[in-house]
């Protein structure tokens, strides 16, 4: 379906987009993850037409897209903050793409009807923006991007002003409905938890240039390399992998030095230095109670390491 081919881009002499090449497959939800001004807005744009690469193709359904106008391309884009128009009600905001498309007043009302009903929204047709929370907003933003039957959603960064409870909820509902329509979707997002739950594949930018492009189920078992590990918040990294969590235990022959102690809900995680690097340690309350003493920085603390446990970077990628 969608298709990008060497796309890069630069602002003065500021690279944002390097030679990114990535393909989306019908239906598919791929994410593109990363910190701010890693480039995946800029990205986003291009795809959107809103902003013209300096090189590259960009392709949907095998035909070149990325001379044309953001109209032509058959796209839809939810913004972060939604974009709805207050001078208009629920209704008319979601039929508002039809009737730009020329689709009669009343079969354009219909039609929104039924999309407003598809998430969950039958009954809110004369409602005003204004009126609206930011959960009901979001999901009158995503029925009037579906109304028009789009080749493709480009998602950017639509549940970050939203509260953690309200955003999962509204990311299983968006995923739900995106699968029933068949519609293959392109996110943004700096959340990596958002990304692991919407998306089937994620690409990690850094820097313009896709890091790492995986299944969401295998994105936090096989870092590519140590700046996606340190981006995705693993613990436990060195320049060439990674030691699993449960590749570190409390008890046994080694020997490890507390960097720090902090205490948290329900345990206490401990920074500890052992030959091989610095380490993360969680303990439950149960473990922490059964130390000797309370653990000071400075203080020894017996651990056992399983060396066969290491993660390399790349490997069975």
């Amino acid at each position: 379906m969608l298709e990008l081919v060497d796309v890069s881009k630069r602002y003065g002499g500021r690279v944002v987009a390097e030679a990114v090449s990535l393909a989306l497959a019908p239906g598919e939800l791929v994410a593109l993850l990363g910190p701010s001004g890693c480039g995946k807005s800029t990205l986003l744009n291009m795809v959107a037409g809103l902003v013209a690469p300096d090189a590259g193709e960009i392709r949907f359904a095998g035909a070149r897209v990325d001379a044309l106008p953001p109209e032509r391309r058959g796209f839809a884009l939810m913004f972060q903050d939604f974009a709805l128009f207050p001078h208009l009600d629920v209704l008319d905001n979601v039929a508002f793409g039809l009737v730009e498309r020329r689709v009669p007043r009343a079969a354009a009302r219909e039609r929104a009807r039924r999309e407003l009903a598809a998430v969950g929204l039958a009954g809110f047709e004369t409602r005003r923006v204004a009126a609206l929370s930011g959960g009901e907003k979001q999901r009158v933003a995503l029925a009037r991007a579906l109304a028009t039957d789009p080749r493709l959603l480009l998602l950017d960064e639509p549940f970050s002003s939203l509260d953690a409870h309200l955003r999962a909820s509204l990311q299983a509902a968006t995923r739900q409905r995106l699968a029933e329509a068949g519609i293959p979707a392109l996110l943004v997002t700096h959340d990596r938890d958002e990304a692991l739950a919407m998306a089937d594949r994620v690409a990690v930018l850094d820097a313009g240039r896709v890091a790492q492009l995986s299944p969401a189920a295998e994105l936090m078992a096989k870092p590519a390399n140590e700046r996606v590990a340190r981006f995705l918040g693993l613990a436990n990294v060195t320049g060439l992998g990674y030691w699993p969590q449960a590749a570190l235990r409390l008890g046994g022959a080694g020997d490890a030095r507390v960097l720090a102690a902090t205490p948290r809900a329900g345990g206490l995680t401990l920074e500890l230095a052992l030959p091989e690097g610095r380490f993360v340690l969680e303990l439950s309350a149960r473990e922490a109670a059964a130390l000797a003493e309370p653990p000071t920085v400075g203080a020894r603390v017996p651990v056992t390491l399983d060396a066969a446990a290491f993660c390399r970077f790349g490997a069975g990628a």
